[in-house]
């Protein structure tokens, strides 16, 4: 089954017209991790009177900071997946820099106290190296670790990839909730686009494209259908 794409109405829209009026940053953020960079144009909307939803933010993170949400090879068109598993990453327990749905974000104090913080290294070109360097370090790791599992090795050779494979890929059990399924899904997306492992975000899309579980927010009845490639 296809998945369905999603609507949005004029109100979920709201302010785009003022999207035009996000400035291109002229600064080096190459350094800095997408989450930081999000995190700033979400701010950066939310002085300008646009709503904080997915589409507005995908088109407005692209504005600002094209180098890291445009489409890999096509620099000139902007990559809402990119923008839409970052969403995600900053709403984590961990961070927990936005609250709301996809339709309007709210930034929390701790997120506002982020923008400051990031806007300020920015301009004045620091940036934390030493912590930048040790995050990078872990996002390989994770990767590594991923392509060392059965679903990972059996993508590579064209074989049939199970649902206990992909629970052991996304460190699961048989009983694990669909939202946790799908958060440590998108928590391995981010990680890939960040990294921009091409071969392993070519394996994590086809994965969600033949697992119903990672197609789909609500709690489906799960199929033991092997996928094959």
């Amino acid at each position: 089954m296809a998945k369905k794409r999603v609507e949005y109405n004029e109100s979920d829209l709201m302010g785009k017209e003022n999207l035009s009026l996000i400035k291109k940053c002229t600064k080096d953020y190459s350094g800095f991790s997408l989450d930081h960079l999000l995190i700033v144009v979400l701010g950066e909307m939310e002085a300008l009177g646009i709503r904080l939803s997915e589409p507005n933010i995908a088109i407005a993170a692209w504005s600002m900071f094209p180098d890291k949400y445009s489409i890999f090879g096509w620099p000139d068109l902007p990559c809402s997946k990119r923008a839409n598993t970052g969403i995600l990453h900053i709403r984590y327990k961990t961070k927990r820099w936005i609250t709301g749905t996809q339709n309007e974000y709210v930034i929390t104090e701790k997120g506002r106290a982020v923008i400051e913080e990031t806007k300020d290294l920015i301009e004045t070109g620091r940036i934390k190296k030493q912590n930048y360097r040790s995050k990078t370090r872990k996002q390989e790791k994770l990767i590594v670790q991923a392509k060392k599992t059965s679903a990972y090795i059996k993508y590579t050779k064209k074989e049939e990839i199970t649902q206990f494979d992909l629970y052991n890929l996304l460190q699961c059990t048989l009983d694990s909730s669909i939202s946790v399924l799908r958060e440590n899904y998108d928590y391995l997306m981010v990680l890939a686009n960040e990294s921009e492992d091409k071969e392993m975000l070519e394996f994590l899309n086809l994965i969600q494209k033949n697992f119903e579980e990672l197609n789909h927010a609500k709690d489906k009845k799960r199929n033991n259908r092997p996928v094959r490639l």
